[in-house]
């Protein structure tokens, strides 16, 4: 769609209904993805849209089904949905402008709809960004996040655990080595945990060049190992993981202006499976997000292209 920019999608099962959260804006070149950004929801009947797969594994946002605002203000910036409990969905988004500090929100709800929100602030923490998908643990929830400590300059993971939503504590936060293999200095941000059943993974974007994906493992989500790099140059990791089996999808950076969207079972395989490249800037594209519907894995995502106008693309990954 020409001028309109589409990222940052995430899907949720609900009944007999997929829920694609994104964000959608203008493209602009002031502010790296666009501004003027709306969180949109897309509604669609489970069995219409597994029909749609009929002829070919990767589509476009599809046109079955029902789309709509649910955010809008000066500029949203994110959208992460989850289930947190068999009556219980969560909705993480963010307001953003360039040189401004900008508010990480939640909302929640006994379905994946969502009218109401509130800011989520912490005393240690100079500003938070939500990142990958939360899920329950003990008697609340833990969320995972990145952003800078006070007193600090630096960003670092951050995991985050609430009861009732309204009262947040910092549970630890993970930090990376002083210097990688390089004697570069590393920055880290985003980041997502999964449990294999047997220990909890996090994955870690570097943020400082060469960029890549690092992995740290705990037995009690407050004590992390060393965090290790996994391969690199890549961006925005977000995993899943069934049975015994992690997944991860991420930005592949191949080139100065080639990327692709690409998955890989990342303790089973060497070399990951490119789902699509895209040319461009590396940064209008990448994101996804990963879902088992019938036991069949798909990967939502985003594709940028060289006029900046990114979309939403869903891909079905009969292979794993």
């Amino acid at each position: 769609m020409d001028n309109t920019y589409s990222s940052f999608p995430t899907i949720v099962e609900h009944r007999d209904k997929l829920y694609v959260y994104y964000r959608q804006g203008r493209p602009d070149r002031r502010q790296c993805h666009g501004l003027f950004g709306k969180v949109r929801c897309f509604e669609i009947e489970k069995d219409v849209f597994l029909k749609c797969f009929d002829e070919g594994d990767t589509h476009p946002l599809l046109a079955y089904g029902k789309d709509y605002a649910v955010f809008e203000s000066v500029n949203e910036i994110d959208s992460i949905v989850a289930r947190l409990d068999d009556n219980l969905f969560v909705l993480l988004t963010r307001t953003y402008v360039k040189d401004e500090t900008g508010r990480a929100c939640v909302s929640y709800s006994e379905t994946p709809s969502f009218a109401n929100r509130h800011e989520v602030m912490l005393k240690e923490v100079e500003w938070l960004v939500f990142y990958g998908k939360p899920f329950k643990w003990s008697k609340g929830f833990i969320f995972t996040a990145y952003g800078v400590l006070k007193g600090q300059s630096q960003t670092c993971p951050l995991v985050l655990y609430t009861e009732q939503f309204h009262s947040w504590s910092l549970f630890c936060r993970v930090a990376g080595p002083e210097d990688d293999e390089q004697g570069q200095n590393v920055i880290f941000n985003e980041c997502t945990i999964v449990d294999d059943g047997i220990r909890h993974t996090m994955f870690i974007r570097q943020d400082s060049s060469p960029y890549g994906i690092w992995y740290a493992t705990s037995g009690d989500l407050c004590n992390w190992t060393p965090p290790k790099k996994l391969f690199s140059p890549a961006h925005a990791p977000c995993a899943t993981a069934r049975d015994g089996s992690v997944y991860l999808s991420f930005r592949n950076l191949i080139g100065d202006d080639v990327s692709a969207i690409s998955l890989i079972r990342p303790f089973k395989e060497q070399r990951p499976t490119e789902i699509e490249r895209y040319s461009g800037n590396p940064f209008d594209g990448g994101y996804s997000d990963l879902v088992f519907i019938k036991d069949v894995l798909y990967v939502i995502y985003y594709r940028g292209n060289p006029r900046g106008e990114p979309d939403i693309v869903i891909a079905r990954m009969p292979g794993y």
